[in-house]
């Protein structure tokens, strides 16, 4: 969806502050209030409930990572708080930011390409995961991580939303009209690789992670063009994890109603970020950006 919403974001922007503004704000002041959250819930239940001990060194560290670019970034101590992380949603956050840039820089040369190229683009995207899948053996394990939280693996992916975004009037109706086709293709899919174990490519096997995206963006349009007032998706992807970590720590873990303590409390915490933080936040980091 990155790749499909970015491109609409850099052609409605004036210039690149404007774009870099936009992006900032999008991002940051939502992730600050979910680490203070995540910051105080390591302290209380990894501290003095599990009694992992941290260093100040390495908390400060940590704090840094999260507050800046690095959020992949985990201490060796904090691999025993939870689940093995405090908030292991957010690694893909750094990849966002690199992938905010790489768009803005090349998005005018992408728009103007032939099909072809894009089947050469999108094939060696392609080709980059499922390589990557290989290299674990013979990179050393700080390589193979560093690699895993760049764009490089999951190119592909931000490469067919584009592509999709750039084609869209041709693209959209086709995935519009076809939805239940797309799904019907998908669960057979699925039922099929249940029994053949197909997993060619990185993170997810090629097949299932193209369906996806296509699935996604037709499901989409299939169900209207729905103008929501706020949006909760990205409060939801911060707090979920955070939730389900103290749920861990205090094993409630593996019922019904620990499922509806997660979505009850996300829900709330969510709720709270997006009427109290991300609108004022956007706001205020657009104006401080865009004065100077």
């Amino acid at each position: 969806m990155t790749g499909f919403f970015i491109p609409s974001s850099i052609e409605r922007s004036k210039n690149a502050k404007t774009y870099f503004a936009k992006r900032v704000s999008r991002i940051y002041p939502a992730l600050l209030a979910a680490f203070v959250v995540s910051l105080v819930a390591v302290l209380t239940f990894g501290v003095h409930i599990q009694k992992i001990k941290v260093s100040m060194g390495t908390l400060v560290t940590w704090i840094i990572s999260q507050v800046t670019v690095f959020q992949f970034y985990t201490p060796s101590e904090l691999t025993l708080y939870g689940v093995g992380n405090p908030n292991g949603s957010l690694w893909t956050i750094s990849m966002e930011l690199q992938v905010y840039v790489l768009l803005y820089l090349i998005y005018g040369w992408l728009k103007r390409q032939k099909i072809s190229t894009w089947a050469f683009l999108i094939g060696g995207g392609y080709m980059i995961n499922i390589l990557f899948s290989f290299t674990k053996d013979f990179l050393s394990e700080f390589i193979f991580k560093l690699i895993n939280v760049t764009f490089l693996p999951y190119l592909y992916i931000y490469l067919i939303g584009v592509f999709v975004y750039v084609h869209r009037d041709k693209i959209i109706p086709t995935l519009k009209k076809g939805f239940w086709l797309i799904v019907a293709l998908y669960v057979v899919w699925c039922i099929i690789n249940m029994h053949i174990g197909f997993s060619l490519g990185h993170y997810a096997n090629i097949i299932s992670g193209s369906f996806v995206c296509v699935l996604t963006i037709s499901a989409g349009y299939y169900f209207g063009n729905h103008r929501l007032q706020y949006d909760f998706s990205y409060s939801l992807y911060l707090y979920h994890m955070i939730i389900i970590n103290v749920l861990a720590i205090l094993g409630i873990t593996g019922t019904w109603y620990s499922m509806v303590i997660v979505y009850l409390f996300t829900g709330v915490l969510s709720a709270l970020s997006v009427f109290f933080v991300e609108g004022r936040g956007k706001k205020a980091i657009e104006k401080m950006i865009l004065k100077n």
